[in-house]
């Protein structure tokens, strides 16, 4: 049951002092963060000693969470790209990609973005942003021109760091896609409890 207004049991979620927006990567209500005088804030010096040590290491690429098929062994179906009726601003994304990259590679069309990046991405790097919205499309070559499929929870879920045994509720595709999105990252927090409890 939520704590009454203005009751001093409850946890604040940090702030930036003096600006009274959220600290960035600290969302969620989970954490047992130090109690502070009701309506205070963390200086960002507070914040630095609360997150845990940069560790430097390599980042899953798009390659790494890529699966063929889900956990029944069904692939995953490609679509041909011609005849689909894509949008415009659809094409534009693919073509700029294959001018870059060359007819013969796979990438990524990447939707809902204003970023500046075109579009797309390469599958030699991190995934970009997850939303709640259906936004990554794999584009590969087909010897008759390019085929596409939508990127599925299994491998949105695995880029956002869940462990491939996390089971998720049995429920529509897009509600799961909204779940991941609204995520935050497993071991980012893990790395946050585990840096406030040996603290």
């Amino acid at each position: 049951m939520a704590s009454p207004k203005g009751s001093h049991n409850c946890r604040h979620r940090p702030t930036l002092g003096g600006t009274g927006r959220p600290a960035p990567g600290l969302a969620s209500p989970l954490v047992p963060w130090p109690r502070k005088p009701h309506g205070s804030s963390f200086t960002r010096s507070e914040l630095q000693r609360l997150l845990p040590p940069k560790h430097p290491g390599r980042k899953p690429t798009v390659n790494s969470i890529l699966r063929p098929a889900d956990d029944d062994g069904n692939k995953w179906p490609f679509r041909p790209m011609k005849g689909r009726g894509l949008a415009r601003p659809t094409w534009a994304r693919a073509h700029r990609a294959m001018r870059a990259l060359g007819p013969e590679e796979q990438f990524l069309l990447v939707y809902y973005g204003t970023d500046g990046a075109g579009g797309w991405q390469t599958l030699d790097r991190p995934l970009r942003t997850i939303t709640t919205r259906d936004r990554f499309a794999l584009v590969r070559p087909n010897g008759d021109g390019h085929e596409m499929r939508m990127l599925q929870p299994p491998e949105l879920a695995s880029a956002m760091g869940f462990p491939a045994d996390y089971v998720w509720p049995d429920t529509a595709r897009r509600n799961k896609i909204k779940m991941i999105g609204n995520a935050v990252c497993p071991p980012v927090m893990q790395a946050i409890v585990s840096h406030i409890i040996k603290g």
